[in-house]
């Protein structure tokens, strides 16, 4: 049993050099009854130690060449027998994450409201130039 054990922190090391080596930020890891969890700022894995099985879920914002070279890197690893990618996430204001199509709605949200903040500055700033009204005396 300690030969098992040795081998599957043996995995979790190649994972977490491999990510390391990717300069994927990683946050925490840890073991529950069969699989490790390791999250990310932008990746959250699920390695199934006995089947060697990992499952990435990719934030909402990931570029998909990022994600891809990830994937693609992590595959080359022996300790890895398959990859699946699972649902896109984002997490909220309180750092619960939230998956699926309640992730992508909440996230169009926050873009709608990034560009139309972004729209607004503009206006204001172009407003200010063609009218000289900043409110300061020069």
């Amino acid at each position: 049993m300690d030969e098992v054990k040795e081998i599957l922190n043996e995995s979790l090391s190649l994972i977490l050099q491999e990510l390391t080596k990717l300069d994927v930020k990683i946050l925490t890891h840890y073991r529950d009854q069969e699989k490790y969890h390791v999250l990310c700022d932008n990746i959250i894995l699920t390695y199934k130690e006995l089947t060697g099985e990992l499952n990435l879920s990719f934030h909402v914002s990931l570029m998909p060449d990022e994600s891809a070279f990830v994937a693609c890197s992590l595959q080359e690893l022996d300790c890895i027998s398959e990859i699946t990618i699972g649902d896109v996430f984002i997490t909220d204001e309180q750092g619960n994450i939230i998956s699926g199509d309640e992730c992508i709605k909440k996230f169009e949200q926050q873009v709608k409201y990034s560009n139309y903040s972004e729209f607004m500055e503009e206006e204001n700033q172009n407003f200010i130039l063609h009218n000289g009204q900043c409110g300061m005396e020069c």
